[in-house]
């Protein structure tokens, strides 16, 4: 059952703190398991899955917007302030899992080789991953940030470093010419 919390949903998923979670959390690990298969004195078989309930789809992932492929891309993470810690920021690379809504302040597209985006998230209970669908204005539908990359730079698959783009091969050729 621990190997199965770690990879919830393929690594997609996490469990969520809100009340009902945590009472489906409790139900599924009382800790009077059954002793033999018909045993269903001490705990139903049934209350083992319910931890499905405790989950929630917290992955982002980054899709260019001219070839429709998904990207790696760096994002800033900003966490608003709560009674038990302080504002805090953090860098993560897509595809990633990012913290629930309700803590979540903003999340901030970064890095030369995509246009910069600010995403000011609204705190709700709710998660921001819906079904998915083509008219729903919100940034993270369905779990995916789609992002636009800057005219002359590679993605970061085809170009680890960072030195295959246009501004990049330019100022190689104008250091060569200075040496000569």
């Amino acid at each position: 059952m621990a190997i199965g919390f770690l990879f919830l949903g393929g690594g997609t998923h996490s469990f969520s703190t809100s009340n009902s979670a945590i009472a489906a959390l409790l139900i599924t690990l009382y800790p009077r398991l059954p002793t033999g298969p018909n045993d269903n004195r001490c705990h139903l078989q049934a209350f083992r899955h319910l931890y499905v309930i405790a989950t929630e789809p917290r992955r982002v992932q980054t899709v260019d917007v001219d070839t429709g492929l998904p990207v790696y891309c760096p994002l800033e993470v900003t966490v608003a302030e709560t009674e038990y810690y302080d504002e805090t920021n953090y860098c993560d690379v897509t595809p990633c899992l990012l913290p629930e809504r309700s803590v979540l302040k903003n999340v901030r597209v970064c890095g030369p080789r995509y246009w910069p985006q600010l995403i000011k998230i609204t705190p709700e209970d709710k998660p921001w991953w819906r079904s998915g669908d083509k008219t729903d204005p919100d940034p993270f539908n369905g779990g995916v940030l789609y992002i636009k990359r800057k005219v002359g730079s590679c993605s970061y698959s085809d170009d680890p470093i960072g030195c295959q783009s246009l501004l990049s091969r330019a100022m190689h050729e104008v250091n060569v010419l200075l040496h000569f």
